[in-house]
């Protein structure tokens, strides 16, 4: 019996250690389908920073975030400003534009802001 409890003390342990992941591996459009907030979380690739709250770069090795801002109607474009604690800014671009509910967002909130010179961001289905 004693066992049994151990055993079922480790299955448990297990599953609460996986479910506290905050990236779960996918992602759409550099976005991931996490909420959590990645910031200051050790980091390898821009998914474990972007998520659906959260605008997120991975930085030296850290998440450097803002939180996400709600919008209203899908699809809908607005300009822009990069967040300045984020080191990637754009070198010639002191404006951007993103997309309300862009490919990759589960929920009405702004997608990421992108220089109008790259590749425009996905309008959303």
């Amino acid at each position: 019996m004693r066992i049994f409890w151990i055993i079922a003390l480790l299955v448990l342990i297990q599953g609460l250690w996986q479910g506290c992941s905050p990236f779960d591996g996918s992602c759409e459009n550099d976005i991931s389908r996490t909420a959590l907030d990645p910031n200051g979380l050790p980091c390898s690739s821009r998914c474990e920073c972007n998520n659906q709250n959260f605008e997120g770069y991975c930085t030296n090795g850290r998440c450097i975030v803002a939180p996400r801002n709600e919008c209203r109607e899908k699809g809908l474009v607005e300009k822009c400003n990069f967040h300045l604690h984020f080191d990637r800014l754009p070198k010639n671009c002191k404006e951007g534009i993103r997309v309300c509910g862009d490919t990759g967002l589960a929920l009405l909130s702004w997608g990421d802001c992108h220089c109008p010179t790259d590749t425009a961001p996905s309008k959303a289905d």
